[in-house]
């Protein structure tokens, strides 16, 4: 918003809301902001929650000025990181472009791997580790999500 509030949890949620109604299993969200809220209804646990719930993989892109008041780089990174994407900072606007070519890039050489759940009886939230090694000399990058939540009756992160 030009008059300094920024609402974004609520922009997240509501974008999180637009990609289920999408028909593709693979769903990104890129978001490019300073990483500061303080008008939203939705509260960062809230977004979180969320954001653990989705099937979306989230990149952000944080642009702010050191000595911007509002900044919240950690935010970023936890989305980012929560969600098995990935968080830029770049100095300089003229890096946003090949960053947005690596996330491109990034999108279209991933892979889906799954597993079956050991059921539980109620919600909770489980954390995953994955690793990935190569017979060969080819650097492996693994992006994953850290955690997702587990609801017994079939809703939630468990896509």
């Amino acid at each position: 918003m030009p008059d300094g509030r920024t609402a974004l949890y609520d922009a997240i949620e509501m974008a999180l809301h637009q990609l289920n109604s999408g028909r593709r299993d693979q769903k990104t969200l890129m978001v490019i902001s300073d990483g500061g809220d303080n008008v939203s209804t939705h509260t960062l646990q809230d977004m979180m929650h969320d954001v653990l719930q989705s099937a979306a993989t989230i990149y952000t892109i944080g642009v702010f000025d050191e000595d911007d008041p509002d900044k919240n780089p950690g935010v970023l990174k936890r989305i980012a990181r929560v969600s098995g994407g990935a968080a830029y900072f770049p100095k300089k606007l003229d890096e946003i472009l090949p960053i947005c070519q690596d996330i491109a890039k990034d999108i279209r050489s991933r892979y889906t791997l799954g597993y079956v759940l050991v059921a539980a009886d109620k919600a909770s939230e489980r954390r995953i580790k994955v690793t990935a090694s190569s017979l060969s000399s080819h650097k492996l990058i693994v992006r994953t999500r850290t955690s997702y939540l587990f609801t017994p009756d079939g809703e939630g992160g468990t896509r």
